[in-house]
């Protein structure tokens, strides 16, 4: 957290300074922040492969499981 600190542009660091109760709460919230965000976008990849996939994930099917392995 402390890298993401030191790189924080000027607007957030102010918005963070404004809502936090100094910095060790501030670096707790960009933890917090980057967590979400992570998650987010995890999900969303997911999402798109559950979408992209010939098959879905859980097909016992091995005509349908090998397709899904190709197209990986």
């Amino acid at each position: 957290m402390d890298d993401m600190y030191h790189f924080l542009p000027d607007y957030l660091l102010e918005y963070y300074q404004k809502h936090c109760r100094g910095e060790g709460d501030m670096l707790i919230q960009l933890g917090i922040t980057f967590q979400r965000s992570m998650y987010n976008v995890t999900s969303a990849v997911i999402q798109a492969l559950r979408q992209a996939l010939l098959y879905p994930l859980d097909d016992e099917n091995p005509k349908h499981l090998l397709k899904n392995r190709q197209f990986f």
